[in-house]
């Protein structure tokens, strides 16, 4: 309890640093995003823009598996016992390495499965490489560093997987080459590089990770339910990209996720502020719901105001986006009037929701992530043959909103519960 009452006390200046730190970050980050985002859609425009979305549509379903939670577990407990730090570290680099190789392998062939023979299976597999070993070991790696209150190299870590990407475009812009497949390997290899030192850098600073098979079994039901909520986020984020990749043509589904890019941008802020929390949300929760929520209402009085003026700016500029993204992405302006809401929906949803995992209720939130994955894929099947975009815009909007309702009604009954 006395570690308990130190880590409360000294909540505000600490969370206020690590927001600004990793709020400082995510401003890097955004450019980066933004440069990458607009330098990636001129070089291949909207139809080989298609492809690489269509691709990693699947890969994000499967990011949840790459790992299967360790990192997040990795997260929980390295933040109130730093004595399990390097082999909850080992232990969680492992499980990358092996699911995230075999998840490469499935995703292939299921993109072969899903989009026929106009997928570049070599495309898939890069992308996937990248996305599912090279970048999951960084950002089990900033996990550790959040963990131990390290937030500067978290963000740093993060800037620097944005100027891999960034950097490979560049390159390939310069060799004049535009295809989606040059890219994809240029960009591999500077993350496999970027990776490999911030390994051995770790290693140094934190001490060389060891693997505990005992204690990686022992927590397998904990990770499972972080990998379960993660596996539901990306059913209900991007399985309408697969819909659409599958019924509707290359344009429509790459303008569609141009502009569901502008919204993950758009929500950066937001994300900072909460992954800034989540030491604290940790903190807080292992004295019960009633604290990590009382959080929960701090946080949302900074992230609701800024979810709405960013809803604003997203419709305010919409036109603009084919003139930043070039002519072919003409359709994103009206996309983005429907996905607008979002950044409003997803920080209630999200701040609620960590305030459930931080109070031990993990399984919880995953049941209702999974409520709501089952909606939205009955809405998906229905509406989006049927509608292309605008039934995609519709299932993603329904679907986060029914999900920020569930969370909000089961804290608040968890709340007035005797």
């Amino acid at each position: 309890m006395a570690v308990q009452a130190q880590a409360q006390a000294v909540a505000p200046w600490r969370l206020a640093r690590a927001t600004a730190t990793l709020l400082g970050g995510n401003v890097v980050q955004l450019a980066l995003q933004t440069a990458q985002f607009i330098l990636i859609a001129r070089l291949l425009g909207a139809a080989q823009f298609a492809h690489v979305a269509a691709a990693n549509a699947l890969i994000t379903l499967a990011i949840p598996l790459a790992g299967f939670g360790y990192g997040n577990v990795l997260l929980m407990r390295v933040s109130t016992d730093r004595s399990v730090l390097r082999t909850d570290f080992g232990n969680a680099q492992l499980a990358t390495l092996v699911l995230g190789g075999c998840l490469v392998i499935a995703v292939a062939l299921l993109a072969r499965i899903v989009y026929g023979s106009s997928v570049d299976l070599r495309l898939v597999a890069l992308l996937g490489l990248s996305e599912l070993v090279l970048v999951r070991s960084i950002t089990i790696l900033g996990q550790l560093y959040q963990a131990v209150d390290r937030v500067e190299v978290t963000s740093a870590l993060s800037i620097g997987v944005g100027v891999c990407r960034v950097s490979a475009i560049a390159l390939v812009m310069a060799r004049d080459q535009h295809d989606a497949l040059h890219w994809a390997v240029v960009a591999c290899g500077l993350l496999l590089l970027f990776v490999l030192g911030a390994q051995l850098v770790s290693c140094r600073v934190l001490g060389v990770p060891c693997i505990g098979l005992a204690r990686l079994w022992s927590q397998r039901s904990e990770a499972m339910h972080f990998s379960l909520g993660a596996g539901a986020k990306s059913l209900y984020t991007d399985l309408d990209k697969v819909f659409l990749g599958h019924c509707s043509g290359g344009v429509e589904l790459g303008a569609y996720t141009a502009a569901y890019r502008l919204i993950v941008i758009a929500f950066l802020p937001v994300r900072a502020l909460l992954d800034a929390s989540a030491t604290q949300f940790y903190r807080r929760g292992a004295a019960g719901l009633a604290h990590s929520y009382g959080l929960t209402r701090r946080l949302l009085r900074i992230a609701l105001p800024y979810g709405a003026l960013a809803a604003a700016a997203l419709i305010a500029g919409a036109q603009w986006a084919p003139r930043v993204l070039g002519a072919s992405f003409a359709p994103a302006s009206t996309m983005l009037y429907a996905l607008a809401p979002l950044p409003i929906i997803q920080a209630t949803h999200y701040a609620f929701s960590d305030a459930l995992t931080a109070a031990g209720l993990q399984n919880l939130r995953s049941r209702l992530q999974w409520a709501t994955a089952g909606a939205y894929a009955a809405l998906a099947t229905l509406w989006i043959p049927a509608h292309g975009w605008r039934g995609a815009a519709a299932v993603c909007v329904l679907s986060e909103s029914l999900l920020a309702l569930l969370v909000m009604l089961t804290v608040r009954r968890r709340m007035a519960a005797p």
